[in-house]
């Protein structure tokens, strides 16, 4: 019962640990679009 709650929490751990990952490259993907886009946006004329 304990080394299954063990390797249960193991588990767990792994998978934020792995979405912790993947969660902050995709933040930082993001950043960097969102970053490239608004350069677009002040680079254009403002439409409205």
């Amino acid at each position: 019962q304990a080394s299954r709650r063990t390797w249960g929490f193991l588990s767990i751990s792994a998978e934020q640990f792995g979405l912790f990952w993947l969660n902050n490259g995709l933040l930082r993907f993001g950043l960097i679009c969102s970053i490239a886009s608004a350069d677009c946006y002040l680079t254009q004329p403002v439409l409205w």
